[in-house]
């Protein structure tokens, strides 16, 4: 219904499709992009998703998979690039890969890499 939808979405989607994602009830706005009438004159689409209320960030859910980077340290003996991957989801394991992007000027020292899951630490192959 109207009222409980967050977002006030412009210009109005085509059509609305719902589905249930991993038991998440999800809400698509679908444009059909070969319609005229759906484009400006200079031919191009700007959706604009506003809130219709301002977001309590602790309404927001958090993500099932999610990740924290952060660095600590400083040189070669103390410095270190930390990625926390975290899985809410109460059963199912994702599969993950990792693709880091760091500055040219570090070292990267394969040998000191540590992968640790569920308290448990996991050698590299």
């Amino acid at each position: 219904s109207q009222e409980k939808e967050l977002l006030e979405v412009t210009p109005a989607p085509t059509s609305v499709l719902e589905a249930v994602v991993l038991g998440d009830k999800r809400t698509y706005a679908v444009y059909d992009l070969l319609s005229p009438s759906l484009f400006n004159t200079s031919r191009s689409l700007n959706v604009q998703l506003k809130w219709k209320r301002p977001q309590d960030s602790s309404e927001l859910p958090t993500p099932v998979l999610h990740a924290h980077r952060y660095v600590s340290g400083y040189g070669l003996q103390t410095g270190e690039i930390s990625t926390l991957i975290y899985n809410t989801h109460p059963y199912r394991a994702f599969p993950v890969v990792l693709l880091e992007t760091v500055p040219w000027y570090l070292r990267l020292y394969v040998h000191t890499l540590t992968i640790i899951t569920k308290g448990k630490e996991n050698k590299p192959s």
